[in-house]
Parts: C-alpha cells; structure tokens; sequence
C-alpha cells in the first residue's frame, strides 16, 4: 500500500513537472520570436542600406 501511495506521488510531481515545462516552453517560444524577427529585420536592413550606399559610390 506504501508503494503504491509513493508511486502515485512520484507519477504526480512528474506531470506538474512536465506541465509546468511546458508553459515555460511556451513563454520562452514568444519571447524568441519577436527579438529572432527584430535581428532579421535589422540585418536586411543593414543590408539595405549597404548595398544602397555602395550604388551611390559607383
């Protein structure tokens, strides 16, 4: 009885564990996001503005 009692409470914390996981998952998946779409952003730009200065140059 013993055992069966500590199981249910290990399989228990393995699922709090396992929830609490993944809501942090998916917090950290939206706060990626937007910075990974902020620096591609930046690069096009930088790139953008790169190519436009070296045209004025030619």
């Amino acid at each position: 009885v013993v055992a069966g009692i500590s199981s249910t409470n290990i399989s228990g914390t393995k699922d709090v564990a396992r929830q609490s996981v993944k809501k942090d998952v998916f917090a950290l998946r939206y706060i990626a996001l937007p910075n990974w779409f902020h620096e591609a952003h930046m690069e096009t730009s930088n790139e953008t503005i790169r190519n436009s200065d070296a045209q004025d140059n030619s």
